[in-house]
């Protein structure tokens, strides 16, 4: 008799934990279609994780659509929301994907566009969310032959990419640095990535380097073409050995 007592209050309390499991994960279910739903909750909502050198144009839209900054943690601007859509728009947008591909199976490759097809501003956005150099402590370079070019262009992509220009997107130009350790992305002069190969023969701060106009053929473009093909020749030997596995890529 006293055995079935204790069985019964031993039942009793497994029941109550069971409902007490139930009611838990009702409890996180509403939690997260509040998350979901709730704007000012925004800042709380689960964000997709992309993987370097893995992401798809899917995915990295998605972040792109959704409420939160993946370089800065805060909430997106409506001005973000209205030049999403103006870039969206551009030509190149549509061989995102194809362009992915690419980068994902050639350590360079050359593009070809027209004039305002959105090559300068869009691709090195499409490397920043694929090649996720903030978390290796790296940057991507980006090389224009003109100075104003460099300057105007960085805060164009500042602005679309919603962040404050000289953190986590800067410029490099003679006489002045307007970037930070933040800074992932980096417009610069063909000059000045040269004066940086000087002292850093390998360009180890970088994990994609863009030398945009390079039909301009300018001396310091040529120049670099040379220097990033060693550069090139030095990352097959050691990946070929195991040594080191990361790629540098390059995009013209």
């Amino acid at each position: 008799m006293i055995e079935n007592t204790k069985k019964r209050k031993w039942d009793d309390t497994g029941n109550m934990q069971n409902s007490n499991d139930k009611q838990q994960k009702l409890s996180n279910a509403s939690l997260d279609e509040e998350i979901e739903n709730n704007p000012y909750l925004a800042h709380l909502r689960k964000t997709e994780k992309l993987i370097a050198g893995q992401t798809t144009a899917a995915q990295a839209e998605k972040i792109e659509d959704g409420d939160i900054n993946p370089f800065t943690g805060k909430r997106f601007t409506q001005k973000y929301k209205d030049i999403l859509q103006k870039r969206r728009s551009l030509p190149v947008h549509a061989h995102r994907e194809e362009f992915l591909n690419l980068i994902h199976n050639n350590q360079m490759i050359l593009l070809v566009g027209e004039t305002g097809s959105g090559k300068t501003t869009q691709i090195p956005q499409f490397l920043v969310y694929d090649e996720q150099p903030q978390e290796r402590g790296k940057m991507i370079a980006c090389t224009q032959p003109r100075r104003v070019a460099a300057m105007s262009v960085a805060k164009r992509v500042a602005d679309e990419m919603d962040v404050t220009i000289g953190e986590e997107v800067g410029y490099s130009i003679r006489f002045e640095d307007c970037t930070s350790p933040k800074t992932i992305l980096k417009y610069m002069t063909d000059g000045m990535l040269l004066r940086e190969a000087m002292t850093d023969p390998k360009l180890t701060r970088y994990s994609a380097i863009i030398l945009d106009e390079a039909h301009e053929r300018t001396l310091a473009t040529d120049i670099l073409m040379g220097l990033i093909k060693k550069v090139i020749l030095f990352y097959n030997f050691f990946l070929s050995t195991n040594k080191i596995i990361i790629y540098l890529w390059i995009v013209i």
